[in-house]
């Protein structure tokens, strides 16, 4: 679902899916833009998923930003930070880990 009111683009979602009886995985993700100009827009969102079958965790956040340099041409930066957990079922954490990841990115349309 989106809503849009003026400057502000809210967002959110919820999805289930089931794999036989080993997986059953609920995602939910909420994120919120703002378009301070023509030239600049900002946006931040966060994101969790769960899988009931194993116990896995995963959640997320992202804080991005897009300029328009000249018609055509735009650059975005994000930061982007991820917790994964493994499930209890696990016999070990070797799957479990968390980051962060920068992007920066030129954009050119002709």
């Amino acid at each position: 679902m989106t809503i849009g009111l003026d400057a502000i683009t809210l967002a959110a979602s919820v999805a289930n899916a089931e794999s036989g009886s080993s997986s059953d995985v609920t995602t939910s993700g909420f994120g919120v833009g703002y378009t301070v100009s023509d030239q600049l827009a900002l946006g931040f969102s966060v994101g969790s998923s769960e899988d009931d079958g194993n116990g896995d965790e995963l959640s997320t956040n992202s804080i991005t930003a897009s300029y328009t340099i000249a018609p055509g041409l735009n650059a975005a930066v994000s930061l982007d930070s991820y917790e994964l957990t493994a499930g209890a079922s696990r016999d070990d954490d070797a799957m479990s880990n968390e980051g962060t990841i920068t992007s920066f990115s030129i954009q050119a349309n002709f």
